[in-house]
This record gives C-alpha cells, sequence and structure tokens, in this order.
C-alpha cells in the first residue's frame, strides 16, 4: 500500500454553454452547424479537447506518465480535411520498455436523411511511422469525411519518462473548449511556463487531494 498526494493543476482555456462532452455524444445541432459563428471563414473548428495527466505506479517498474486524449473536431469544407488526421509522437531510443499508444478509438459522425450516422476508425487506417533516431509516430486519418461531419477520437499514451508533454493550447482554427488537467503526486515537482509569445493567458487552478493505491 501507498499513500500519495496529488497535485491537481487544472488549465481552463474556454468556457461555452452547457454541452455535452462525452465521448460519443456528438449532437444534430453540432452536425447541423454550417460556420463558425465567431469565425465564419474558418475552414474547421476544435469543438472539444481535453488532455487528462496523471502517474501510475506500476510494480517493478515503478511511475509511469498516463495521458489521455480526446478530441472533437467540426469539418465545415473540404479546406479542413486535413484536422481529420491526428499524428502522436513517441520517444524511442530502442529500449524494450518505450512509450506505448493504447486505447485508441474514433468515429466520423454526419447526417444522413435527417438521422446521425457514425463510421468507424479502422485499424489499417492506423500507421506507426519513424521520424528520426529518436521519435516514432502513430498516424491515423478518420473515415469518411465530408463537409459538415464531425471527427471524434480518444487515446491513451503510457510513458516510463517522468516528463509532460508540451500543451498546446493555440491552433489555426478556432477552439471552443480545452480542458487539461495534471495530477503530480508529491515526490515530483515541475516548473510551468507559458510561452512568451502567446497572446492568450489560461486560468490555471491549484488543489490537493490524497489518494491510497494498494500495491501486490
Amino acid at each position: 500500500m501507498i499513500k500519495l498526494t496529488n497535485l491537481l493543476i487544472f488549465l481552463i482555456a474556454s468556457t461555452i454553454y452547457a454541452q455535452d462532452y462525452k465521448f460519443g455524444k456528438v449532437s444534430e445541432a453540432e452536425l447541423q452547424e454550417t460556420t463558425n459563428p465567431s469565425d465564419p471563414e474558418a475552414h474547421a473548428t476544435i469543438l472539444y479537447a481535453s488532455e487528462n495527466v496523471f502517474f501510475q505506479f506500476i510494480p517493478g517498474r515503478g511511475f509511469v506518465v498516463v495521458t489521455e486524449v480526446q478530441k472533437r473536431i467540426k469539418i465545415y469544407d473540404k479546406e479542413g480535411v486535413d484536422w481529420a488526421t491526428e499524428s502522436v509522437a513517441f520517444y524511442d531510443t530502442g529500449n524494450t520498455e518505450g512509450e506505448e499508444l493504447n486505447n485508441l478509438k474514433g468515429y466520423t459522425y454526419y447526417l444522413k436523411d435527417g438521422e446521425v450516422e457514425k463510421d468507424k476508425l479502422d485499424k489499417n487506417s492506423v500507421f506507426k511511422e519513424r521520424t528520426n533516431k529518436y521519435w516514432n509516430q502513430v498516424k491515423f486519418t478518420m473515415p469518411n469525411i465530408t463537409d459538415g461531419c464531425v471527427v471524434e477520437f480518444q487515446y491513451r499514451k503510457q510513458s516510463p519518462y517522468i516528463s509532460i508533454d508540451d500543451v498546446v493550447l493555440q491552433y489555426d482554427i478556432p477552439v471552443k473548449k480545452l480542458d487539461l488537467s495534471v495530477r503530480i503526486p508529491e515526490y515530483f515537482h515541475f516548473n510551468r511556463y507559458v510561452n512568451p509569445k502567446s497572446r492568450y493567458n489560461p486560468e490555471i487552478k491549484q488543489s490537493r487531494a490524497n489518494r491510497t493505491e494498494l500495491i501486490e
């Protein structure tokens, strides 16, 4: 049994009207939207992006860093189709215990005869590529991309390296809502830096909580 004190950091990028962002709960209203109300020239909009980072203790390995990601993206026209492709970078030195990606799933949602339909991300559309000596990437493209569709995907990345990846808060397209949660055990200390060139200053909330894990 180990007792941990977590430092929770919540980064709130924006808050809008009440909306269900649970995975799979894409609404008809989201599919019917033809332009972004705040930026009519945008070809796509990130409706929701969530990143949940925490440390998990694994017997025989120690702490690993787990990052859970969910994204929901509205594609208005063919100029926005590039946002239906996602790349996830992995640090890889050739060791047996490297970074892993699992629990990947995704859907493309669209309206057909007034009904919400969806197509599942096919495993044949997921590729692993080596980008250089130290880095790999997993790349996937969502299926059946048409004007007005919404793509949504989620995955879990696990890393044996005790570090936290940079968090992207600004994109080339509008973002309606972005949530970040980071839970750090008391044994670790990280500095927080905001890009000084950024025009956006995020609101950061901190709290402490205790938890107990049973280790067999």
